[in-house]
């Protein structure tokens, strides 16, 4: 259906359950309208749009996160406004607002070079590198948000400008780590790096391993360079053709490893976690990073999970026992839980600073639940939350705060003020009241104006 300036979906047309829905499809967003723009002058007519009818804007490319409100308003469906173009000169790729990290992957890998993509192959690129980004190589390259080098920016007023460090240092501070509460994002430059090849894989131990292989892993991460980025993740699997017989209903430990460095020094460095035990299933090589998804290998089918996150000051032994027995097997819902070894370049400020806070932190900690529909009863919520909500009290005492990229929908006002210190708080505030005194882009993890 056609307004008066653009093309838009309503409630009960084609295509708007379509539009409207991601890869998380629990709680999928309600607006009152969905514009598809496939330029970026149709995307800017859409913010005016919005701006001449008072409307709030969500945005959703691959639809990987949920806003906490999700009624009403214009959502930006921008999952047609694709592209990439590479200078291999300079090592910069300029990124549209739909893309996926797949796309640029495949793009920069020609010329051997890489961004630095996440864990899923299929996560948009601008609310992952906006939000931070945190994926297999970080260890030695640090957030996607330290390597945006330019923005262009669609305000609230409708207005639409390149930013840069030089432009308007604040803003550009702002939305590298503060993510869409800013504007809606038409495109960014990225800088890549000489990357051709890496070394990596995973290790899947059975159920017996869980705590000795976590308490192994803990001890291993003390003795690796910056190089080696590292996950361990907690599956409870389900007995199904479509895995593999050696996983199939079984709870597992997955190690995942990635190396930047020779391959020779890398295969030393991982022994000690072949030493665990005989591991069910993987092994490690050398691979292009073209094949970097493989390593996590996460799912790609869209489904509904409620997800929440912390981060760690550390990971001690006794903490990993509570872990193990918390959401292990014979947990009260059944739960993946990933542990992200953090530091390296992650804990080093960027050449040109930005938003993203909490760097200190030594381990990232997310806990991903099943849901049985996108519209679960209250019942199975109500257990799902307060299972979580355990956990991370248990957590607590080595809390060291949020990191924004992780805050999905389930996140609070409180989780997302504990995403930045005090300061960057206040500058964030003050700069939100600066571009959206109105808080259009508040279906989100939101940054509110200041009072």
């Amino acid at each position: 259906m056609t307004t008066d300036t653009i093309d838009v979906i309503r409630p009960g047309d084609p295509g708007y359950d379509d539009h409207r829905t991601g890869f998380q499809t629990f709680r999928p967003l309600r607006p009152d309208l969905i514009a598809t723009p496939s330029d970026t002058e149709e995307l800017t007519s859409a913010v005016r749009y919005a701006r001449d009818q008072g409307l709030p804007i969500a945005v959703q490319a691959t639809g990987h996160g949920t806003p906490g409100r999700t009624d009403g308003g214009l959502l930006i469906n921008t999952t047609r406004l694709t592209g990439v173009e590479v200078d291999p000169e300079r090592r910069t790729a300029w990124v549209a607002a739909g893309t996926r990290w797949d796309e640029v992957v495949a793009a920069t890998a020609a010329h051997g070079l890489a961004g630095l993509a996440g864990n899923a192959r299929s996560v948009g690129v601008i609310s992952y590198a906006l939000g931070g980004g945190i994926g297999p190589i970080a260890r030695r390259y640090g957030f996607a948000a330290d390597h945006v080098h330019r923005i262009e920016l669609i305000t609230a007023d409708g207005e639409r400008t390149m930013i840069t460090a030089d432009s308007d240092p604040d803003l550009f501070w702002a939305v590298r780590g503060g993510g869409g509460n800013f504007g809606v994002v038409a495109g960014i430059e990225i800088g890549l790096f000489e990357q051709p090849h890496l070394f990596g894989g995973s290790l899947f131990f059975d159920t017996p391993l869980l705590e000795s292989g976590l308490k192994a892993w803990r001890e291993w991460l003390d003795t690796v360079p910056d190089e080696i980025t590292s996950t361990a993740v907690m599956v409870p699997l389900p007995d199904l053709p479509v895995l593999p017989p050696p996983l199939r209903g079984r709870h597992v430990l997955s190690i995942r490893v990635t190396s930047t460095g020779p391959a020779d020094q890398a295969e030393e460095l991982v022994r000690p976690l072949q030493a665990i035990g005989e591991p069910l299933l993987g092994g490690f090589r050398v691979l292009p990073y073209a094949e970097i998804a493989t390593i996590n290998n996460d799912p790609t089918d869209p489904a509904p999970h409620r997800n929440r996150s912390t981060l760690l000051s550390d990971l001690d032994q006794s903490m990993i026992t509570e872990l193990v027995t918390a959401v292990g097997p014979g947990a009260a819902v059944p739960t993946v839980f990933e542990l992200r070894h953090l530091g390296g370049a992650l804990a080093q400020p960027p050449a040109v600073p930005n938003a993203v806070g909490n760097r200190t932190a030594g381990f990232s900690a997310a806990m991903i639940n099943g849901l049985s529909s996108a519209d679960p009863e209250p019942a199975e919520l109500d257990r799902v939350a307060a299972h979580q909500g355990r956990v991370l009290a248990q957590l607590s005492g080595r809390s060291a705060g949020r990191l924004f990229t992780f805050l999905g929908g389930t996140a609070g006002p409180d989780d997302v003020r504990a995403a930045f210190d005090p300061d960057a708080w206040d500058r964030l505030t003050k700069i939100k009241s600066r571009v959206d005194p109105g808080n259009v882009f508040r279906y989100n993890a939101n940054i509110p104006p200041s009072a």
